[in-house]
């Protein structure tokens, strides 16, 4: 299963900021500022350092730094190692990974001006991001571009497959070999059908426990519009059974006025995929689907 950083920043944004709660012991708020300074160092995916602000919060309260707008120009992950200076000596203590996407499906602002009475602004966040991850599985492809960091085990072969499709662009890759690290010019890959990577000249990729390392970029063109109009109903839905005590979000059957006993709907039983029919329709329409071959 391919898992993505929880934190997510939009390529471009103004004002984006990295955080990070300290805790005690039990998992409590904490002040960092009676152990030492703390300070952050952020770095990308190919480890090339990232300029931030200086680290603002105070007292139990996160601490946060500032991106540039220039630094979050290219989708990618950073990666922020946060330090308290212990006995003079920074100590990283706690360790962060944040996404740069290159869009959203539809803007939190766009959601509640097009269903005002949707839900509370931390739920709709939160649901949008669970929705936005539910179609991502189930298409196995994004809508937006997107950054992933990839490993695989050498085939011995000339080609490897990724695990996304609609790659758009190699940033870095390296292998393993004979216990060192060999970087790959991205310039030398090519990308090919599908979710295939292949060197130029017909070169092979190591084989047995040598492991390739792959940073790359993927997603679709552009987002369809039936997707981005169903993003408000998927929301909808999500939203609708995170309310427990709401019969109709639990209901298994209903019965109509004749006796006739039907099931419903729901997320993962049967063809349905998330429970609602126009959806479901929307996912299958755009869904990847490899080619099969002899």
């Amino acid at each position: 299963m391919a898992v993505f950083p929880q934190t997510r920043l939009v390529r471009g944004a103004l004002g984006a900021t990295l955080s990070h709660q300290f805790v005690d012991a039990d998992g409590e708020p904490a002040d960092p500022s009676t152990v030492g300074t703390v300070t952050v160092a952020v770095t990308r995916s190919d480890g090339t350092a990232v300029t931030v602000g200086a680290v603002a919060g105070a007292g139990t309260n996160a601490r946060t730094v500032t991106v540039d707008p220039g630094e979050l120009s290219v989708t990618d992950w950073l990666y922020a190692a946060w330090s308290i200076e212990i006995a003079g000596t920074p100590t990283v203590v706690a360790r962060d990974v944040a996404e740069v996407v290159g869009g959203l499906l539809r803007p939190f602002s766009e959601v509640t001006a097009l269903d005002p009475g949707i839900g509370g602004a931390e739920d709709v966040r939160r649901g949008l991001r669970a929705v936005e991850d539910t179609l991502l599985a189930e298409l196995h492809r994004s809508p937006v571009e997107r950054f992933y960091r990839e490993q695989i085990r050498g085939t011995g072969r000339e080609t490897l497959r990724l695990h996304w499709p609609d790659v758009s662009e190699v940033v870095w890759c390296n292998y393993s070999l004979g216990g060192s690290t060999v970087e790959v010019d991205p310039a030398d890959l090519q990308l090919g059908p599908g979710t295939r990577l292949a060197r130029k000249g017909y070169r092979c990729w190591p084989s047995g426990s040598e492991v390739v390392e792959v940073g790359y970029r993927f997603g679709m063109l552009a987002v369809p519009q039936d997707l981005a109009d169903n993003l408000i109903l998927a929301l909808r839905h999500h939203l609708g059974l995170l309310k427990t005590n709401s019969a109709i979000y639990r209901a298994e059957t209903v019965r109509t006025v004749d006796g006739v006993v039907m099931s419903v709907a729901r997320a993962g039983i049967g063809v349905s995929i998330t429970g609602n029919d126009d959806v479901d329709s929307s996912i299958r329409r755009h869904a990847y689907r490899p080619a099969l071959v002899a």
